[in-house]
């Protein structure tokens, strides 16, 4: 927390602080709400996977430290018709 003299500066700093907690309490709240949890996958509002930006990162990581990934996937993608 930055070190603030004025008493001005520190309540602006806290209501700040105050509207960026309830922005994301708001956000939580209207994510969760609208998430669709059926199965085999959850679903959210847009009908797309829950988790689908980690998995992704997930996977290029897991190419990333793999050397011979690049010609797996050259492999794979040659042998579409």
């Amino acid at each position: 927390m930055p070190a603030l003299g004025d008493p001005s500066d520190r309540e602006f700093f806290r209501n700040i602080a105050l509207l960026a907690a309830l922005m994301f309490v708001g956000s939580a709240v209207a994510h969760l709400a609208t998430v669709h949890w059926g199965l085999p996958f959850p679903r959210d509002s847009t009908t797309l996977i829950v988790g689908r930006d980690r998995l992704n990162l997930w996977m290029y990581g897991v190419l990333a430290a793999d050397s011979a990934a690049g010609a797996r996937v050259q492999r794979i993608f040659r042998a579409r018709p």
